[in-house]
């Protein structure tokens, strides 16, 4: 009888062992696996007057359904040689999928401050979008 007890609070000690590794395990992986920021959607461009006013491109393209959340067209340059090809027009809103170093906006008196990271499509950060702001300085 004190055997039968005993394989019995063994068992049962081990089987809640099991659900509380299981449990530690599966609440790790979501944490290690989900974004460490929260990324706005790209819908929340739209929300911001002073940005719409501007040209948008985007480097290397966008995708169609990123542009449609966006809301307006999005032109197309390059990073060549390490150097960002500058807009068309400035100041100007650029997307860029990687964050673009100092050194990509080679020409004088071009200022950039980064905005944002926004997300297409969702919570997860699977397509990022670095958000700059691109403008001649006063210097000439």
């Amino acid at each position: 009888m004190i055997r039968k007890k005993r394989v019995g609070g063994f068992l049962l000690t081990t089987m809640g062992l099991h659900v509380v590794v299981l449990l530690l395990m599966v609440s790790l992986y979501s944490k290690t696996t989900a974004p460490k920021q929260s990324y706005s959607s790209l819908k929340a461009v739209r929300e911001s007057e002073e940005l719409l006013s501007l040209p948008f491109y985007s480097v290397d393209g966008m995708p169609p359904e990123c542009i449609w959340e966006v809301g307006k067209e999005v032109g197309s340059i390059q990073v060549i040689h390490n150097r960002l090809q500058l807009p068309e027009r400035l100041p100007a809103v650029v997307f860029s999928a990687d964050p673009l170093s100092v050194a990509a906006f080679h020409a004088n008196h071009i200022a950039f401050r980064h905005l944002r990271i926004y997300n297409c499509n969702g919570n997860s950060s699977h397509r990022t979008y670095h958000v700059y702001l691109v403008a001649k300085t006063n210097a000439e």
